[in-house]
């Protein structure tokens, strides 16, 4: 029994320089088809590509688990610039009170663009509970329907509260 492992050992042995001498020779052809390569630059872009794999491993500790995040702190910017949709202060405040849960102090004294850097800034810390229709209802506003837009108007019009405005643009999507 000891020399049938001694001779399949042997075999796996032989396989070994048999598969590492194939892998030499298309190394060396490969080295021979393409001789304006230099083979120190291939280090450096190797080592470089190791350092910007390390620098984004290292900023994966700042991603939240939960995609609404994700798309909230993205798409935010984008709806609460909107003139047509948030005319002032006051309504970019009281959608960030009413269909965020933020407190928004001395949003009187603050720019538009204050505004919008502390609703990101603080989106990151919101429960997901109600945050999934929030995200639904923004992305229907975002992709610039018209008669989403119309329903916002409308209801601003008819003082209605962002939680309703929620509700009616989730209606329609549907």
């Amino acid at each position: 029994m000891a020399t049938k492992n001694k001779t399949a050992s042997n075999l796996v042995i032989k396989n070994d320089s048999a598969k590492a001498t194939r892998f030499l020779e298309e190394l060396s052809w490969l080295f021979q088809s393409h001789g304006e390569v230099d083979t120190k630059s291939i280090a450096k872009a190797l080592a470089d590509a190791a350092k910007q794999r390390t620098v984004r491993q290292g900023f994966s500790s700042f991603v939240s688990p939960n995609p609404n995040i994700h798309f909230l702190v993205g798409i935010l910017p984008l709806v609460l610039r909107d003139e047509a949709l948030f005319p002032t202060n006051g309504s970019i405040a009281e959608f960030a009170t009413s269909a965020l849960g933020m407190q928004m102090l001395r949003w009187e004294k603050k720019s538009k663009f204050e505004l919008i850097g502390e609703i990101v800034c603080n989106a990151i810390d919101l429960d997901d509970s109600e945050l999934s229709k929030l995200v639904e209802a923004l992305s229907v506003l975002a992709r610039g329907d018209s008669l989403a837009k119309a329903i916002v108007l409308d209801a601003h019009t008819a003082k209605r509260s962002w939680n309703e405005i929620i509700q009616s643009l989730l209606t329609q999507q549907r």
